[in-house]
């Protein structure tokens, strides 16, 4: 099995209300996620995995 690129990913609301109330000031990987999520895409890293799977 395969995974095939997404063009965007948005986290759910839920998702983003729990991890802002579980992290108020913040956290690391959710900054990174949020300011590298216009700037990298899945189609960048296609090229590092098989089209079999």
């Amino acid at each position: 099995m395969s995974l095939n690129p997404q063009p965007g990913y948005t986290v759910p609301a839920e998702t983003g209300f729990v991890a802002k109330a579980i992290f108020p000031k913040g956290n690391l990987c959710i900054t990174m996620a949020d300011r590298l999520d216009s700037f990298v895409s899945d189609q960048d890293f296609s090229i590092l995995f098989s089209k079999q799977g």
